[in-house]
């Protein structure tokens, strides 16, 4: 199996192009039958965006539930998006809101925005400040996208320092 890349058609559309071609590649491995998370993050790890593998399965997978139907994902080899893909964009985005009128199960609507939100999180430290932060709504307190003056310190984001002690 095989997950080819489309290019963005342009710098500022690398963290959308990044959720199209991940998206276009778990739909690829779901519907071939493949373990999906070793295949999503051979494909994520070319461009070093590993570690958004879960995120991204969970976000797939709880869109297909929460909406009663399969994620329909375009053609590896095009630019054109589907109405899905469009959908996903502009949810991460924050310019479309996630309406439980839309759902198949309405119940499922918070456990979507909190895929979503977990999404923007780890999009974010990906790419940085060019995934737009969508404002948290009011009613949600303990998840948010941090804004630009809340965002992480880059150096301290990157370099990490663990110890770990063991006591018999």
């Amino acid at each position: 199996m095989t997950c080819a890349f489309v290019p963005p058609p342009t710098a500022t559309a690398a963290p959308a192009w990044l959720v199209v071609d991940a998206a276009r590649c778990w739909r690829e491995a779901r519907d071939r039958g493949h373990a999906v998370l070793p295949i999503l993050f051979a494909r994520l790890e070319i461009r070093r965006a590993g570690f958004i593998t879960p995120a991204i399965d969970a976000l797939l997978a709880t869109h297909e539930s929460w909406s009663g139907r399969r994620f329909c994902a375009g053609h590896a080899a095009t630019h054109e998006l589907t109405d899905d893909e469009h959908e996903i964009l502009g949810l991460l985005g924050g310019g479309l809101p996630l309406r439980a009128d839309r759902a198949a199960r309405p119940s499922l609507t918070a456990v979507m925005q909190v895929a979503l939100r977990s999404t923007r999180i780890i999009l974010r430290a990906i790419v940085g400040p060019g995934l737009p932060a969508p404002a948290a709504p009011h009613d949600a307190p303990i998840f948010f996208v941090p804004t630009e003056e809340h965002a992480p310190d880059p150096v301290r984001a990157t370099t990490h320092s663990v110890r770990v002690s063991w006591e018999p």
